[in-house]
């Protein structure tokens, strides 16, 4: 089905891509592949799709032209090509968010970390001058005790 709705794409594109003014795309496809029944909604389907991927453009109500980047798509390959493309394409975005979701989740934790570890250090530095702090106190109370 998916295979038989690309193939439909591909003829479209091909046609659009030797006409040189706007053409009635749903004309050209019921009278290449037919009126079967839900006929039009497929037809639809497939026009919405190639404008989100602005592989046509809407010149009129019903009449549209092939992009620059449709004339790509159908001069070096196909459609089932772009899709497969365009699906490479997302896995690796989304590969790479997951690694920085994952980064992002690590230096979280490591921030966590560090904030333990810095409140500990600010202990012991509070517990090292205090200490300090004594040493001078019992060292002046000996050096006054020694000139008595």
């Amino acid at each position: 089905m998916i295979m038989e709705r690309n193939k439909k794409i591909n003829r479209l594109l091909e046609y659009l891509n030797k006409q040189e003014i706007s053409v009635s795309l749903f004309k050209f496809l019921m009278d290449t592949f037919g009126k079967e029944e839900g006929f039009r909604q497929e037809y639809r389907l497939i026009i919405d799709e190639l404008e989100s991927h602005n592989i046509i453009e809407r010149t009129s109500q019903d009449k549209h032209l092939i992009t620059n980047k449709g004339k790509n798509i159908i001069e070096n390959s196909d459609y089932d090509e772009y899709l497969k493309i365009l699906k490479e394409e997302f896995e690796t975005i989304e590969k790479q968010r997951n690694i920085e979701i994952t980064l992002a989740e690590s230096n979280l934790e490591a921030n966590r970390r560090n904030n333990i570890l810095s409140k500990k250090n600010t202990a012991y530095t509070i517990i090292n001058i205090i200490v300090g702090v004594l040493n001078i106190i019992l060292l002046v109370l000996q050096a006054l005790r020694f000139e008595r």
